[in-house]
């Protein structure tokens, strides 16, 4: 390890490869998160379930899934209801983050992502400060 101490919390990123790659490089290029991934909408379920991860940071305009139902499903399920969500959405998605907000996210994030603007969400859902 490289003397940073482990934060003791979990992340379930859900989305695109792409997407999803760039976020967990952003995430461990700084801090010593637990880190889960979903490809599928049926894995973002099973794994928010049998993981608990404390966020989930879910791409909504995945070309794998819709991200929109996968909030709405993970909002539903008393298992995970109580987890936190951010969504990634493409810039200029207004309508996309609103209904976004009505499904259950509790923030998002814009493309391009930033190691900042992740770092920020992050450590506001997770309480705990984020380098």
């Amino acid at each position: 390890m490289t003397g940073r101490r482990p934060l003791g919390k979990k992340v379930l990123l859900c989305g695109d490869p792409a997407t999803v790659i760039a976020m967990g490089g952003m995430i461990l290029a700084r801090v010593n998160l637990g880190i889960e991934i979903a490809w599928t909408p049926g894995e973002a379920l099973a794994k928010a379930v049998s993981e608990a991860p404390d966020v989930v940071v879910l791409d909504l305009e995945s070309a794998q899934f819709d991200g929109l139902a996968v909030c709405s499903t993970l909002r539903a399920e008393p298992r995970t209801a109580h987890i936190p969500i951010v969504g990634v959405v493409d810039g200029g998605g207004d309508e996309l983050v609103e209904a976004a907000y009505r499904r259950g996210c509790n923030d998002h994030l814009t493309r391009p992502l930033t190691a900042v603007a992740l770092h920020e969400k992050l450590g506001a859902l997770l309480g705990v400060p984020m380098p």
